[in-house]
């Protein structure tokens, strides 16, 4: 399963480290090299192939300077996630890695197939049980993430019985956290759940609640983006997908890993 570059609410993007500045612009450069473009001379943002205008939109590109890496690249698995190190050992970078031309995160696949969940073993109590249904997934959501309330409103579509776990990214949405108390102290959950997804407000409740457990859970599996889909097979799937095509993948599964 590719992991494509998909929209996501991401942990930390509003504070982008210089080192992964420095890893999109090498993503840039090698782009470049693959288009033939000479890059001995320093070429201007206008001059860019399109190609790396629309992968990373986001980014302003002001110049593009050539810069000597030994190959192979080495992918490498630490504690802390994935680095890579250029065939020299002496230029190391951290981020995302992303195959323009087939719009394949690469990290995020590699990190995939690492961190893949046994369902079973998911603390599905501290979660919501939001429908039920011939397939079973678990979404992590923040209350305040625009592609969490895109993917909420098709959720209907699927038939799958679907657990909902709160995952507040407050270094994005300060307000995210208090969201999420609120909802799982509500005296219905769902209701409250389909409320606060709307971009309405609900009233403000604390009880005893598992957001803090949720939050150790996300980083225990990696989960860095919402939302973040857990399939009944183990597979994690970053960012948001239609409905449409989680039904597909959701019909395509073994049916050994399907709820007898």
């Amino acid at each position: 399963m590719k992991t494509g570059i998909r929209p996501a609410c991401r942990r930390g993007r509003k504070n982008m480290s210089l080192a992964v500045l420095a890893l999109k612009v090498w993503i840039i450069a090698m782009a470049l090299m693959a288009y033939g473009w000479d890059l001995s001379q320093t070429a201007f943002a206008d001059e860019i192939p399109p190609v790396v205008r629309e992968a990373l939109p986001q980014v302003e590109v002001l110049s593009v300077e050539a810069q000597q890496f030994a190959s192979p690249l080495y992918t490498v698995i630490t504690s802390q996630g994935i680095l890579y190190l250029d065939g020299s050992g002496r230029y190391l970078f951290t981020g995302e890695l992303y195959d323009l031309k087939a719009r394949e995160n690469l990290t995020q696949a590699r990190l995939s197939q690492i961190h893949r969940v046994t369902f079973e073993d998911l603390p599905l109590s501290d979660a919501i049980l939001y429908k039920k249904g011939k397939h079973r997934i678990a979404i992590f959501d923040d209350p305040d993430c625009p592609y969490c309330r895109k993917l909420h409103g098709e959720l209907g579509q699927l038939d799958a019985e679907i657990h909902i776990f709160l995952f507040p990214l407050t270094d994005l949405h300060p307000l995210a956290y208090r969201k999420s108390v609120s909802v799982w102290c509500s005296p219905n959950r769902i209701a409250a759940l389909d409320t606060v997804m709307s971009g309405k407000t609900i009233p403000v409740q604390d009880c005893e609640h598992p957001i803090d457990r949720i939050l150790t859970l996300g980083a225990k599996l990696g989960i860095q983006a919402t939302p973040t889909i857990i399939l009944e097979d183990g597979r994690k799937i970053e960012g948001y997908r239609p409905a449409k095509e989680l039904a597909g993948m959701l019909e395509k599964l073994n049916p050994k890993a399907q709820k007898p």
